[in-house]
């Protein structure tokens, strides 16, 4: 397999090794890519938001016999070389490779970048639809502070609902994971800078890991989660509500019966509190198997999606959704966290993605601390913040000269740029 670097759409030659990863529990692909810096010169060959790609070649003359995998294309040498683009983002940051500065690494990023790399203060929305919410983002947050990455919004699919929520203190990606999990849906920018919010599918890849694919090693992970297949739920009200939520498969199968109790006084009616012990019941009544296969030739296989695999030497034979992929280059090693999927396993993976989010929140702000380093970069005054101002203000110094660079559009006519007023605030007009 042929690792191939382009930096800015022109080929980089410089490449020594990379390592990218991609979870379903952030859908923001990031790899790590270490360049050759011999000569010094890598301050200038590669800069804060460049656009990077990163593709494998299947030369024509490879022994591999792939299948029709999706993602795939030709991007010019033989016809029958099958190229696989694996990324496709932004360079996030860059650092020295081995405490020395004979290589560094590029941390990029998808193009989701661009809307985590900002932090909401504070936004309202009233009778909302949530994905009236997400274009909302979108037209706020969706442009790069630097370069011509503007985030579109053309498979962004309606929501037939209606929600009043104070979105504070986190980036606009949190904000619209946080509505995927609310609404059952997938939120992801793809390789064209698209955001994509669309009802999540359990869909099968087509793709099969049996005895014939390129597996070195396949490993089980215990579950950290403890089996609960009874909920007793107390609510509120006179005479108070009570709900019991039963999963009687499980408790034949471990012969035991687990309870959890959940109360929740601001619940007053038996249907919601049937609803509510039902809920979770499904988070905690099964675990899904957990496996991890180390190997090659899995470059179609995409997060999110469902594989068979059909392993009876490993005892392991069914359909798995994979929650994480991660490939290192030179090795051409790829590594798959997979979890038995059933359908009703459904509600159970969506809480270990919730977890692995909540998980991700507490360990880090780095988010927070990643803006602040940029805006020292971008201003020369120490102090910076944003306000809005009614529509024909004055700039002067302006970033954009005309709303439509940052995705608004002509008839809106919004700007950012500093204002008048010394030159020390960066200010966007309020969306209408």
């Amino acid at each position: 397999m042929r690792a191939t670097l382009y930096v800015n759409g022109v080929q980089d030659d410089y490449m020594l090794g990379a390592k990218l990863v991609d979870s379903v529990s952030e859908r923001v692909p990031y790899i790590e890519i270490e360049v050759d810096n011999s000569d010094n010169q890598g301050a200038s060959r590669y800069g804060y938001y460049d656009e990077v790609e990163f593709t494998l070649t299947m030369p024509s003359d490879t022994e591999y016999e792939y299948p029709a995998e999706v993602g795939m294309y030709e991007l010019g040498g033989s016809t029958a070389d099958m190229v696989y683009v694996q990324f496709r983002g932004l360079i996030e940051s860059m650092d020295a490779a081995h405490g020395d500065t004979q290589s560094i690494v590029l941390k990029c990023r998808g193009y989701a970048l661009v809307m985590m790399e900002q932090a909401i203060d504070v936004l309202d929305y009233t009778s909302e639809a949530r994905s009236a919410i997400v274009e909302n983002l979108r037209l706020i947050f969706g442009a790069a502070y630097s370069g011509s990455v503007v985030i579109t919004g053309n498979h962004i699919d309606a929501t037939a609902d209606s929600v009043t929520k104070t979105v504070k203190g986190k980036s606009p990606w949190d904000a619209i994971m946080d509505l995927c999990l609310e609404a059952g849906y997938d939120a992801w920018v793809d390789e064209e800078q698209d955001l994509h919010f669309t009802p999540r599918e359990w869909t099968h890849s087509g793709l099969t890991i049996d005895t014939a694919s390129y597996v070195f090693s396949v490993r089980r992970v215990d579950a950290a989660r403890e089996v609960i297949n009874r909920i007793m739920f107390f609510g509120g009200g006179t005479p108070q509500i009570v709900a019991q939520m039963d999963d009687y498969e499980s408790q034949d199968e471990l012969g035991v019966i687990k309870t959890k109790v959940v109360i929740d006084s601001s619940i007053t009616d038996q249907a919601t509190a049937n609803e509510r012990a039902s809920a979770e019941l499904a988070k905690y009544s099964s675990v899904p198997t957990r496996i991890v296969i180390d190997g090659t030739a899995f470059e179609g296989v995409k997060v999110g999606q469902i594989v068979t695999v059909n392993l009876p030497g490993f005892d392991i034979v069914g359909d798995y959704y994979l929650m994480e992929k991660s490939y290192e280059f030179p090795e051409d090693r790829y590594t798959l966290d997979l979890h038995a999927y059933t359908a009703k396993f459904e509600d159970t993976i969506l809480e270990v993605i919730r977890e692995l989010r909540r998980q991700r929140e507490t360990e880090t702000s780095e988010i927070s601390t990643k803006l602040m380093k940029f805006t020292e970069r971008i201003v020369t005054t120490p102090k910076i913040f944003a306000s809005y101002r009614t529509a024909g203000s004055t700039w002067t110094t302006g970033l954009h000269d005309t709303g439509a660079d940052l995705g608004f559009g002509s008839s809106t006519a919004k700007v950012l740029g500093y204002s008048s007023e010394g030159a020390e605030t960066v200010v966007v007009d309020e969306l209408t």
